[in-house]
């Protein structure tokens, strides 16, 4: 979604970038008529297992999405469509994570994922 006005307002406040994500989210419910929205992250999981063959899992599609919306903020002029769209993708992964709260975390122990330095530790989402 285009943020409105974007390189003329000279300052956004937090709660513009959460409300534009919330008009993102519920518009793209009513495109896709679905009744709690788009939500094609774990389609999009299969596919990917199947053309890279290895497991992906519907939050790493989120995380990945996050990943590509934090390289490309870093890149160029700034564009409130990428914080609006990040703020979209972290609810989303959120939604996701909080789905799995009563079912088993299965953890692969070999992967280890760095960022910035850091250690990740592996999600089963």
């Amino acid at each position: 979604m285009k943020a409105e006005n974007e390189q003329i307002k000279p300052h956004w406040k937090a709660h513009e970038f959460l409300q534009m994500a919330y008009t993102s989210l519920t518009s793209n419910a009513r495109l896709r008529d679905q009744p709690d929205g788009e939500r094609s992250a774990k389609l999009a999981a299969e596919i990917l297992t199947a053309w890279t063959g290895m497991e992906w899992k519907e939050g790493d599609v989120w995380r990945c999405l996050l990943a590509v919306k934090l390289a490309r903020e870093r890149q160029g002029d700034f564009h409130a469509d990428d914080y609006v769209d990040i703020a979209g993708y972290a609810a989303l992964l959120g939604e996701h994570q909080s789905s799995l709260r009563d079912k088993p975390q299965c953890q692969n122990p070999h992967v280890e994922i760095r960022v910035w330095g850091k250690r990740i530790p592996p999600h089963a989402g």
